[in-house]
Order: C-alpha cells, then sequence, then structure tokens
C-alpha cells in the first residue's frame, strides 16, 4: 500500500510540473515563450527571421528609414542586455537591431555543441544582416558580438559604414598548449573555470552576470532562455572556442580579417570599459593597427566591468550616437557614390504650423562639412540649468533641453517646438526665417547670425539693439537675451 501511494504521490508530482523543454526537431530546442514574459525594461515586440533552418529572434527598434545600427551580444547574454541602450540610440534618430545569436535568448538552440563553431556563427549573423537587407551598417559588438561581427565585417566589407568595438577582440591563436600561457591571465582562469562547467554539464548564466555586473535583479532575465541545462549547448561551449591555440580551425579566417582591418578607413571606435580584466588593453591593436581608428575619440567607459552594456548602458549609447553623427555617411553612399555632403545640399529645416510636440530627428546627421573657421562648438543637448531676469532668479525655462547641430558655418536649433535653421553669415536671407516660439505669439521672424569673437549672436530684423548672444563659458553655454535675461545651460551629451 506504502508502494503504491508513493508512486502516485511521484505520478501527481510529474504532472504538476510543467515539461520544459521544447524539441521544434530532433537537436534544436526552442525556448517557451512564457520564458520572456513581464522581464524588466523589456517591452520590445519579438521579431524573427528564418537562418539556415534556424528560427534567429532579433529586436528592430526605430524608424525603418534611419541609419542602422547593429548589436551583437556575446556569451552568456541575449538582446536583453541591450535594453538600455537601444531607447537612446532610437530618440537619436537610429534603427537599432539586435539579433539574439542562434542557441541564445529567443533563438532556437541546438543541442549539440559540435553545432556551436565560430565559423557556425559568422555565417549565420551574415546571412541575418544580408536576408533583412541591411545596408551602412554600424556595427557594436562586445565579447563574441565583436568576434563574429568584425568577421562578419571583414567579409562584406561594403554593407558597414562604421564600427564600435567595446570589452572584445579578433584573436589569433598563438600557443602551442594550454600549459604555454600565463597561468595569472584572467581569460585562462576563465577557461579552466568553463571547462569545469562543461564537465559538470550547466552554467549559472544568470549568476555570472549577475555577479559581474553587480545586480542580482538581472538573474531572472539571463536564466529566461534556458528552461534547463540542455538549452546551454552554446552558453557552455563558446568560450572554448576563442582561439588561444596555433591549430585553432578559426585563426585562418581572423588572419584574413586583420588583413581587411589594416586597411579599414572607414571610422573605427573602441569603447572598452575600465574594469574588465579579460580584454584588459584590446583597444590598442585595434587603435594602432586600423587606419579609420586615427583621430577618433576613443572612449574609456568608467566604472564598468565586462558587461558594460548592463552598467552604463545609456552613457555607452550616447558615445556610439555621437560617434555617428562625427562621422557622417558620404553622399549617395547607397549608389556607390563618394561625394561628402555639405551644409547647403540639406534642406532648410522650418518649424511645421502648431509646433511638434516631441524633439524631431537631427537634420545635419549626414553632414561632413567641417564646422566654419570662425565657429564655436556648440554641438549637443544642453538643458537650462540657471536662469536670471534683471538680475533676479527666474524660472524662466528651466529645465528645457535645447539640441543645437552645426555643419559648416549652419546652426540648428530645436527646442519648445521650433526649429531654427540658419547659416551664420550676417545676412537676414540666409538666416532664421520662421515661426517664433509660443511665447512671442507665434509671429513670424527674421534674424542674422554671425560668429564673432567666440560669441554666436543673433540680430533680430527691425531691433537694432537688441541682440541674442551664445557663448561657451567654462563648459557651459550662457544665453543672453538683450541687457536683462540670462540662461545657463549644461550639456547633456556630447556631440
Amino acid at each position: 500500500m506504502k508502494q503504491h501511494l508513493l508512486g502516485l504521490s511521484l505520478l501527481l508530482l510529474i504532472a504538476a510540473v510543467p515539461l520544459c523543454a521544447e524539441e521544434i526537431r530532433p537537436g534544436v530546442l526552442r525556448t517557451p515563450d512564457a520564458r520572456f514574459a513581464n522581464l524588466p525594461d523589456y517591452n520590445f515586440d519579438p521579431h524573427y527571421q528564418e537562418v539556415n533552418g534556424y528560427r534567429v529572434h532579433y529586436l528592430d527598434e526605430g524608424p525603418r528609414d534611419g541609419q542602422v545600427i547593429l548589436l551583437l551580444h556575446g556569451e552568456p547574454t541575449w538582446s536583453y542586455l541591450y535594453r538600455k541602450m537601444i531607447p537612446v540610440l532610437v530618440d537619436a534618430g537610429y534603427r537599432t537591431v539586435a539579433p539574439d545569436l542562434i542557441g541564445f535568448g529567443r533563438s532556437d538552440k541546438p543541442t549539440d555543441m559540435a553545432t556551436h563553431t565560430y565559423a557556425f556563427h559568422v555565417d549565420a549573423i551574415t546571412r541575418f544582416v544580408k536576408q533583412l537587407e541591411l545596408q551602412n551598417m554600424t556595427l557594436f559588438g562586445q565579447d563574441w558580438g565583436g568576434l563574429i561581427g568584425l568577421r562578419v565585417l571583414a567579409e562584406n566589407e561594403a554593407l558597414f559604414a562604421r564600427v564600435v568595438v567595446g570589452n572584445s577582440g579578433l584573436p589569433i591563436g598563438r600557443a602551442p598548449s594550454l600549459e604555454a600561457l600565463p597561468k595569472d591571465s584572467a581569460f585562462v582562469r576563465w577557461k579552466l573555470q568553463n571547462q569545469a562547467m562543461i564537465d559538470r554539464g550547466d552554467i549559472p548564466t544568470g549568476q555570472l552576470v549577475a555577479r559581474a555586473v553587480g545586480d542580482p535583479s538581472t538573474v531572472a532575465a539571463y536564466d529566461a532562455p534556458f528552461p534547463d541545462p540542455s538549452y546551454k549547448a552554446g552558453a557552455l561551449i563558446m568560450p572554448q572556442r576563442v582561439p588561444m591555440f596555433q591549430d585553432d580551425p578559426a585563426n585562418e579566417a581572423n588572419r584574413k580579417a586583420w588583413e581587411v582591418l589594416r586597411k579599414f578607413e572607414k571610422p573605427f571606435l573602441t569603447t572598452f570599459s575600465d574594469g574588465d580584466p579579460v580584454t584588459r588593453g584590446g583597444e590598442v591593436p585595434f587603435q594602432n593597427s586600423i587606419p579609420g581608428a586615427k583621430g577618433q575619440k576613443h572612449t574609456t567607459i568608467m566604472g564598468a566591468g565586462h558587461f558594460l552594456q548592463e552598467q552604463k548602458g545609456p552613457e555607452l549609447a550616447k558615445v556610439i550616437a555621437q560617434f555617428i553623427r562625427a562621422n557622417p555617411l558620404p553622399q549617395n553612399t547607397q549608389a556607390g557614390g563618394s561625394q561628402m555632403v555639405m551644409a547647403d545640399d540639406i534642406p532648410v529645416a522650418k518649424t511645421p504650423p502648431g509646433y511638434w510636440d516631441t524633439m524631431p530627428p537631427p537634420v545635419l546627421g549626414d553632414c561632413a562639412e567641417p564646422l566654419s573657421e570662425n565657429a564655436i562648438d556648440m554641438r549637443g543637448h544642453w538643458k537650462v540649468v540657471e536662469s536670471t531676469a534683471n538680475g533676479q532668479p527666474s524660472e524662466r525655462q528651466l529645465g528645457q533641453i535645447q539640441r543645437i547641430e552645426q555643419c559648416g558655418n549652419r546652426v540648428i536649433v530645436a527646442s519648445s517646438g521650433v526649429t531654427h535653421d540658419m547659416r551664420c553669415d550676417g545676412t537676414y536671407e540666409n538666416g532664421v526665417n520662421d515661426i517664433g516660439a509660443r511665447a512671442l505669439g507665434g509671429r513670424k521672424i527674421s534674424v542674422a547670425a554671425t560668429f564673432e569673437d567666440g560669441v554666436h549672436i543673433l540680430r533680430p530684423k527691425g531691433m537694432p539693439q537688441m541682440t541674442v548672444e551664445r557663448e561657451l563659458k567654462d563648459g557651459d553655454l550662457i544665453w543672453r537675451y538683450g541687457p536683462t535675461a540670462v540662461l545657463r545651460l549644461e550639456r547633456v551629451d556630447e556631440h
């Protein structure tokens, strides 16, 4: 009787636990959608593409006609890693595409570790971007996202306009054996730890990321793709696929990729963090060897470890957006032309009737003309933090955000529902001829603009004694409205 009750109890227990594994064909698992429900700050619509017989999940946010940023994650993460960056990049006017590597995230998961080779993942991402017909991409790759992305770039250079790499590399194995590698190497220690995980048959994905970023709340999200260890073949084996040894099958392809990169003249930026012992110093070969890296504002992301997207996502996204704006596409790039876009090539931006409700996309993003010789560089987003009227504190415009774009002698100021586009040549004809701010009753205005002795000066038509002056002082932007009102603005981001 006791045996019968025990057997019945076990049957009831088994019946009460839903089966996690969802095998769509022999050797390929698909994580149930319910695992991804209600993840914090991950309110993006899923998209899917069939690649080599596998369903690949990807995020696709922002305007379809915007310049494309391809965000590639590494191991053991997935597109959730980019949830803090995507809104910033979309707000800057860019289309962001973030696929989950096969074996990760919401993409299908081959259960055989032998499937997960370097070449397999390079081929899959190559087919993915070609099937979506992505062009003029800006690549951002971290961890395996860099290793894979740089190979895709080198083998399909025409599809890419720019590159940003953070905490990654493009290694060529040179050691004869593991014993020949330095024992104090952070990556060697990680490789040994990973081998122990392979021997056990499991890797604590959520805990691994959470410990690295100091945020226990991320555990569930990074465990979500893997209902049980049978889903983790890719996450388990990928650290062992990093080329380290002389006989690594990826060495020859990576050598060829470096041959391309040593001649790569398109803009190339490094954004390594200051706290990643595994990739520390990995930015140096890129900066020293790639022509397109020369003269770029290479950035160290302070206060972040290996998964810098988790710890400093918005800051990193702003750096990428600034890099794109500072390195615009050549005119007629898609048609194969090489003429650079100049300030006069872009139509004048006007405030629409009724004004605009949300900040419009940048106007001068593709302009490549250097700032005019006498211009001060006011590019970026600014916030009004101090206001005085007749020498007394005032709440006028406090908290207001203003975006300033510049190219050549052209300046565009977008704020409070108006877009004021001007060429700073001192003429009313080429100055601001648009709708005034609501505070001015929305009447038509005509304003001449110039740069004089480090000051941007506006002179409204018919008001000879009135000027509006903008001047950079100790990193802030000072706006003076005639003799009575002064605003101080702090930079929200760099250009």
